[in-house]
């Protein structure tokens, strides 16, 4: 259950984040995912979740990868982390740029082999 919660959580932030950041309604943000916006507006109320599709398509729509719209969402809250946890969430965050980093070579080396 506790698991469920925390991804709960997290859709929330990214809808919020869409909303407030980026400036879209959730009907923009329906269309985009192609779901009904009641869809949107039971994951901003807490009631259902956005799945990896879903965050993965937002990140395309937005133009960044997945861990740095993540990152952008829950920075957005404005709450206090105490200074050890800051000090984990700002490793986490540069192991997020790392990987996406890495997972977008890879990606480009695998394409270029295959052109070769």
């Amino acid at each position: 259950m506790r698991r469920r919660s925390k991804l709960t959580d997290l859709s929330k932030r990214v809808i919020e984040y869409f909303c407030s950041k980026m400036d879209l309604t959730q009907s923009q943000i329906a269309e985009l995912l192609e779901v009904d916006k009641s869809f949107i507006s039971r994951v901003r109320n807490g009631e259902r979740e956005l799945s990896s599709f879903h965050l993965e398509r937002l990140a395309v729509a937005l133009g960044v990868d997945v861990g740095v719209m993540l990152i952008g969402a829950v920075k957005s809250t404005n709450k206090k982390l105490r200074p050890n946890l800051q000090e984990i969430a700002d490793l986490c965050e540069k192991a997020i740029l790392t990987a996406d980093r890495a997972i977008k070579d890879m990606k480009s080396e695998r394409v270029h082999k295959q052109a070769s």
